[in-house]
């Protein structure tokens, strides 16, 4: 009878968890970043030409194993996806998208303004009799300094800076 209770407390718990995972609120996990805007844009300025920029962010896209969803030279955007697998066997959580906004804005003295906007997914699998049904949590924008900081660290490298 015990052991009946104890099942039933654990699946309460995970319940109630997995109720406060699917809120869908913006995660704020750190300071906000000095360089966030008031709606949550990263952005960093950069001395390098436009199309030189562009270039190298979806080559650095490439580079890190994401899906580059669309990019218009045009309009400076470009959108990917990044997945991370979470490589453990006995959680249901399989790992986590990240869904990148790269905003790239020409400057009147040659310089080139990045802007990055990146939404968490999590990516959830439970096994049935016909297989596995996966499921996608939308977790909303990440306001996480060391992401962001991680991110433009790695294409001022890839500029030469």
């Amino acid at each position: 009878m015990k052991k009946m209770y104890v099942v039933t407390l654990c699946c309460l718990c995970s319940c109630v968890s997995s109720v406060s995972l699917t809120t869908g609120e913006t995660l704020l996990t750190g300071d906000p970043l000095p360089f966030m805007t008031m709606n949550g844009q990263a952005k960093r300025e950069f001395d390098v030409a436009y199309d030189k920029v562009l270039e190298t962010i979806l080559i650095m896209l490439q580079e890190e194993k994401c899906f580059i969803k669309g990019a218009d030279k045009q309009c400076g955007i470009i959108t990917a996806k990044q997945y991370i697998p979470t490589n453990n066997p006995f959680v249901f959580k399989t790992g986590e998208n990240k869904n990148m906004s790269f905003l790239l804005i020409k400057k009147e003295n040659g310089k080139t303004e990045v802007r990055l906007t990146i939404y968490l997914d999590e990516v959830y699998r439970a096994e049935t009799k016909n297989g596995y049904i996966y499921s996608r949590n939308e977790k909303g924008l990440l306001i996480e300094k060391e992401v962001y900081r991680v991110w433009f660290d790695k294409l001022t490298e890839r500029l030469g800076f």
